[in-house]
């Protein structure tokens, strides 16, 4: 099956092996790969946070008044409250096969596509955005999932190191039973 060297030499990752690379825990299962993406802690405390606050102005609008624009700011922060709970508490995972890629979201939805969908993997470097010059730590190296024709499938991984993004990368790839690409194209 794998080479020696497990996840981080881009082998195959045993069933029931587990191995992290960057932010996610690769485990391997029966019929490929299992890829958890942690939830994004910091975003889902300042959205929660945020909702509570708002929701806590409408109240105190309420109590001097002002009842239309406190039912709609109670409705609104309870919204945006839950939102961050649910990236608090929620996370993704992917799971590949040669038959199948399957995406479990953390609002509990399932995307899926099958193989005749899935064209190769690719790895590049990502190109920063203008918030990401504004960031420290700022994962530089990509890993997507593409079509046949090269249409990018709503796969990304986002790593610091090169090094993880291929690892990250071959082992998808041996999942999938797809090529593995440099670049976009």
């Amino acid at each position: 099956m794998g080479r020696p060297g497990g996840a981080r030499a881009g082998a195959r990752v045993e069933i029931g092996q587990t191995a992290r690379i960057g932010r996610y825990q690769l485990t391997g299962t029966a019929d490929g790969l299992e890829v958890h993406v942690p939830g994004d802690s910091r975003l889902g405390s300042a959205l929660a946070a945020g909702g509570l606050l708002i929701g806590g102005i409408g109240l105190f609008a309420g109590l001097h008044g002002r009842f239309g624009a406190a039912a709609a700011m109670i409705v609104i922060g309870i919204g945006i409250a839950a939102v961050g709970g649910t990236a608090l508490l929620g996370s993704t995972s992917w799971r590949a096969s040669p038959v199948l890629l399957l995406r479990e979201r953390a609002d509990g939805g399932v995307d899926q596509w099958p193989h005749e969908a899935i064209g190769w993997v690719a790895i590049s470097r990502a190109v920063p955005s203008a918030f990401d010059f504004k960031r420290t730590g700022v994962r530089p190296w990509e890993v997507r999932v593409r079509g046949p024709e090269g249409t990018p499938l709503p796969t990304r991984f986002t790593l610091e190191s090169e090094g993880d993004a291929r690892a990250l990368a071959r082992s998808l790839a041996a999942a999938l039973d797809v090529p593995l690409r440099e670049g976009d194209g």
